[in-house]
């Protein structure tokens, strides 16, 4: 695992969505282009008789550091219910203290990956590098919501 800074511009959730209780993030070293990924909950739809999310991408590029932000639901992307719901099946890494490792080196470059969000235990946090299990989830889970994003800011659910 390693600790890499994950920066990217900071624009608000409108508050009516209320906060983002996950997150994922992908940023290359090599490039000047981060991904940001926030969850939130949308409400109870009685109808459905089940939780909506909303997601929000912010992509931050260039040097100029350009935000972009897209957004999607669970209401009008298939896809999105799937991705949150394999969250818990990410093996989680075992604790390794420097040097007590039998594992792959520390690697200081390539893609860094991160995911914060609430476990049984907790809250859960996981910065990564490529080949690890957070890493496959998070490339997963751009490449199943690709075409999930628009420019319209989901609504609560009533």
């Amino acid at each position: 695992m390693t600790l890499l800074p994950f920066l990217l511009a900071v624009s608000a959730v409108p508050p009516e969505l209320g906060p983002a209780w996950a997150e994922f993030r992908r940023a290359p070293a090599a490039h000047l282009i981060k991904t940001k990924v926030e969850i939130g909950t949308l409400g109870y739809d009685r109808q459905r008789g089940q939780l909506e999310f909303w997601l929000r991408r912010t992509v931050v590029s260039g040097i100029n550091e350009n935000e972009q932000v897209s957004w999607a639901d669970t209401r009008n992307c298939v896809a999105a219910k799937p991705v949150i719901a394999s969250m818990r099946d990410i093996p989680v890494p075992k604790f390794a203290p420097i040097g007590s490792s039998d594992g792959p080196p520390i690697v200081l470059d390539g893609i860094g990956y991160s995911l914060r969000t609430y476990s049984d235990q907790g809250m859960l946090t996981a910065e990564t590098n490529v080949g690890t299990p957070v890493a496959a989830w998070i490339e997963g889970a751009l490449k199943a919501l690709d075409s999930c994003w628009g420019t319209s800011t989901p609504k609560r659910t009533d």
